[in-house]
């Protein structure tokens, strides 16, 4: 019983905290962080930034030092270009750059910056991660993964937070909200974060490879 008060009055406290940093973001400020760079921009920084992404194949690499020196808004971007550069999957038939460009500002806008973890910043990290396990892990030569299955897993690690809202799934569970609700109480968040980026991918303006 006692323990089930401090659980209690522990996710009281971590809620409270949440709204008052939400309340804390304006408007204003949420969408000036929120607009990503253009494709030609991102293109000038990777070449800007030449020392800095020599890095990014090094188990050390420090994302967040990473994120502060290019700019918050910047980072997503240029990290998932520059790895699909590396990988050699940038340039595939059919995949249109303008739009990839879109997608990749569509996926940073939709990261909450009042959100302290799950975040832009951890799509970065996780990103720059799965790329090592690609590469230094020989992760493309043992498992034979093809150009499309590398670009699978690097979309993948920038969208596995999409949206994110900065609670767990036993919050949304045992509040049962419309994400719990909508996923029958099975790994919501996962099923919610997956279910927003396939359905942000759907849309005609920011489909790179639909054709």
């Amino acid at each position: 019983m006692g323990l089930e008060i401090l659980r209690e009055t522990s996710l009281n406290a971590h809620i409270k905290s949440l709204k008052k940093r939400k309340k804390e973001n304006t408007v204003d400020t949420m969408s000036m962080v929120s607009r990503a760079p253009s494709l030609t921009t991102v293109i000038d920084y990777i070449e800007e930034h030449k020392e800095k992404l020599q890095r990014v194949n090094e188990f050390d690499f420090d994302t967040l030092k990473f994120c502060k020196e290019l700019g918050r808004k910047s980072a997503l971007s240029v990290m998932t270009i520059h790895v699909l550069q590396q990988l050699h999957i940038d340039q595939l038939p059919n995949m249109n750059q303008l739009k990839l460009s879109r997608f990749l500002g569509r996926i940073y806008k939709g990261y909450r910056r009042d959100v302290e973890y799950h975040n832009d910043m951890h799509a970065v990290d996780v990103l720059q991660m799965s790329y090592l396990f690609l590469t230094r892990g020989r992760i493309v030569a043992f498992a034979q993964l093809s150009e499309l299955d590398a670009l699978s897993v690097c979309i993948s690690a920038i969208c596995h937070d999409f949206d994110h809202d900065g609670f767990n799934n036993a919050y949304h569970v045992n509040k049962i909200s419309d994400r719990a609700i909508r996923y029958s109480d099975q790994s919501v968040q996962e099923h919610y974060h997956a279910a927003e980026s396939f359905a942000l991918l759907s849309k005609d303006e920011i489909q790179a490879w639909k054709e």
